[in-house]
């Protein structure tokens, strides 16, 4: 079984190559005079042939996908030509529902906000996008996928006109219910470093709140406070702050501390 390192760097080589290979075609070629001929080249499809999850190039403007490997079929039980009419609202079909929104209304908006912050410097291009969900596969089940895009075309003001995204099966290695979502940035010697980091979880079937004093030892515990600063900052034994925190963890069904602080911040229950 492949870890997830070695699925991450086997995407992430994918991307380079048709990366370099676009980059060396518009050096020769206008790419809308030779649109057709560049997405439905063999040397692309040539280079996707041997990565087993799905790669597209979105039109990121109308939305719509204008190459798809082979592989969608296989994964989705949709074909090239599925993806290609029906675009980004094929994508958010298949997407599970809770995950669906929050990609919408959290990690969408903010690849769109830093995609302009970095268009003013024309630096689009050296993000990279990362993020975890479940998506509907072909035998109607749920399965995680590891989604990596970058630019590949801008306009004049530097915002993304063209992008590149892989879709990897992640299934049998997510051992944790979150989604995950990382933006880096290329640095001068090639390297991504990591610029923005979050985790998601999707809410509880049933909304459940939080008291006063419980979102106090959050707070505390979010800042890496231990149980005796907590204790002594709030006035209270360190027996009720394990016990505040031992009834948190059941109430939203989570493990560890690390957990509770990932999902309260997800969820806007602290700041």
């Amino acid at each position: 079984m492949k870890d997830f390192r070695v699925i991450s760097e086997t995407s992430q080589s994918l991307l380079r190559k048709v990366v370099n290979w676009h980059n060396d075609y518009i050096k020769t070629n206008s790419l809308k005079e030779n649109a057709i001929n560049f997405f439905n080249s063999p040397q692309l499809d040539y280079l996707c042939s041997n990565f087993t999850g799905v790669i597209v190039v979105m039109d990121f403007t109308n939305k719509t996908y204008l190459y798809t490997n082979s592989c969608c079929d296989e994964m989705f039980g949709y074909s090239r030509e599925d993806f290609k009419n029906y675009g980004l609202e094929l994508v958010l079909k298949i997407l599970q529902p809770d995950h669906c929104a929050i990609f919408v209304n959290q990690v969408y908006p903010a690849v769109l906000g830093l995609y302009e912050k970095y268009a003013e410097q024309d630096l689009t291009k050296t993000l990279k996008v990362t993020y975890t969900n479940q998506v509907r596969v072909k035998d109607g089940t749920f399965k995680w996928m590891l989604h990596q895009v970058v630019v590949l075309e801008t306009d004049e003001k530097g915002t993304p006109v063209l992008v590149l995204k892989t879709m990897s099966d992640i299934d049998e290695i997510k051992k944790d219910k979150y989604l995950d979502f990382i933006v880096s940035r290329k640095n001068n010697k090639g390297l991504y470093q990591n610029i923005l980091k979050k985790s998601y979880l999707p809410a509880v079937e049933h909304s459940i709140s939080i008291s006063p004093r419980e979102r106090e030892i959050l707070q505390l515990v979010s800042q890496g406070y231990s149980a005796k600063q907590i204790s002594a900052n709030l006035s209270i034994s360190e027996h009720t702050v394990y016990t505040h925190k031992k009834n948190m963890l059941k109430k939203f069904n989570l493990n560890s501390s690390n957990e509770l602080v990932k999902y309260a911040s997800s969820q806007g229950l602290i700041a």
